[in-house]
């Protein structure tokens, strides 16, 4: 059977020719082809003019400055970054992308500080998935015809030979660990400063990376052929050190794999069982699925002392549908034509945005069992759109028909000062932000 923990890849990427097996394992099926059109179309001839400076723009969103007003920092810092387009410019329509002025804006707590332009000459891709902030930076991925490069506030860290989709990166002790899929058939290679540490040619990733205590897990899995017949095996990567995931006899799918510093959890169907389990250590949990649904692919994740599931699933007639399960138990069934976004886990609780389908209609935030209302014709364009902060849920909304992206923060909108889109808000412990760079960052490498 193909492998179904990576057919949520090859489903939500379907629309993106540039990247079709290497985006974000939480990417989704029915995702907006005007959204992503718009997600994947920044371009970059030049740096100047309208597109130069960081807008100020009024109350918490303000000109160029220091966040912290000279007083000591909060235990948590909100990072985001955003897409901004020259003024004036459709950034939906995106019918010049490729000479289009457009830039990427860092903000630390609601303040614009630096500004990096995206582009071929800059060697800084217009994917949202190929950029994350990390200890305060920023931190870009981009492929040329032959190598990948790293950059860190918009200067060049490194270059290495072959074209990689970076899936994660993490900050250890100083040095920078990244995890990348090839662009150009299977194989995964997890590095250490832009140097080898584990590289498997035939391998192919299951989930994400995760740092746990500091160490850095993954999941992947090798295809078998024995008697000609083909299985997969799969394997736990703990700090660079491998090892065989030792799944049940009666498995026929596994369908997503979490490793932890020394806990590993996978969702499996099994021989004889109707609904998928989710297996932990010696425990399992049957996900409740409705009468006449199948699972299509899924993601499972922590929830505290709880374990949580999201997942694409279908009907006999074809119909998809979106579930959200907290211990086996649904939490949400969304079927329509808009798409659920953003699931995160805070502590015992649950959150997620249902993004509307359309401009007129509104849609919801889901948070930890109650349902919100969002203002009408807003989405989220990535999953990293969703915090919570000092107790206050933070969701990063940009809007279906030009007007300016938003901030909701427990029902209050903050708007910034930008002609695009936000494309991911995070939280960073104070106590691992490093200082990052300020201001614009203009010059090519």
């Amino acid at each position: 059977m193909v492998k179904a923990a990576y057919l949520w890849r090859k489903i939500s990427s379907s629309c993106n020719a540039i990247l079709p097996l290497h985006k974000k394992h939480m990417q989704r099926i029915f995702l907006f082809s005007a959204l992503m059109t718009a997600v994947l179309s920044c371009g970059v001839s030049e740096i100047g003019g309208d597109g130069d400076t960081i807008g100020a723009g009024g109350g918490v969103w303000g000109g160029m400055g220091d966040p912290q007003g000279g007083t000591p920092q909060e235990k948590t810092v909100c990072y985001m970054t955003a897409m901004d387009y020259q003024k004036g410019y459709d950034w939906r329509a995106d019918e010049s992308r490729e000479t289009v002025k457009c830039s990427l804006v860092v903000y630390e707590d609601g303040t614009p500080v630096m500004k990096v332009p995206v582009g071929e000459a800059y060697e800084v891709s217009r994917d949202p998935d190929r950029h994350r902030i990390v200890g305060g930076h920023l931190y870009t991925d981009y492929s040329t015809a032959a190598e990948t490069v790293v950059k860190c506030d918009g200067r060049q860290l490194f270059r290495y030979s072959g074209r990689e989709y970076i899936c994660g990166m993490e900050i250890i002790d100083s040095d920078l660990y990244s995890l990348g899929q090839s662009m150009d058939g299977s194989g995964i290679v997890l590095r250490k400063n832009g140097e080898i540490i584990l590289s498997k040619e035939r391998a192919e990733l299951v989930g994400e990376l995760v740092n746990d205590r500091d160490s850095l897990c993954f999941a992947f899995c090798e295809q078998v052929i024995s008697s000609g017949k083909s299985s997969y095996r799969y394997y736990a990567s703990v700090n660079g050190k491998v090892s065989q995931v030792a799944v049940r006899e009666d498995v026929k799918t596994v369908w997503d794999i979490l490793v932890g510093h020394d806990r590993i959890i996978y969702v499996a169907s099994l021989v004889g069982v109707g609904t998928p389990v989710v297996v932990d250590g010696d425990s399992m949990i049957q996900l409740s699925l409705p009468a006449g649904m199948s699972l299509v692919s899924c993601k499972v994740f922590n929830v505290g002392t709880s374990i949580g599931v999201e997942g694409i699933c279908r009907f006999r007639n074809g119909v998809h549908c979106e579930i959200v399960w907290l211990d086996g138990e649904r939490l949400c069934v969304f079927i329509g034509k808009g798409n659920i976004s953003a699931v995160k886990a805070y502590g015992e609780g649950v959150f997620f945005v249902m993004n509307p389908p359309d401009s007129d209609t509104a849609g919801s935030i889901y948070r930890s069992g109650e349902l919100l209302e969002m203002p009408a014709g807003y989405t989220v364009m990535d999953n990293d759109c969703l915090i919570v902060k000092d107790g206050i849920l933070h969701v990063g909304l940009s809007s279906l028909d030009g007007r300016k992206p938003v901030v909701w923060k427990d029902g209050i909108i903050d708007s910034l000062d930008i002609n695009g889109y936000i494309s991911a808000i995070c939280p960073i412990d104070s106590d691992r932000i490093t200082s990052p760079t300020r201001g614009c960052v203009t010059d090519p490498d």
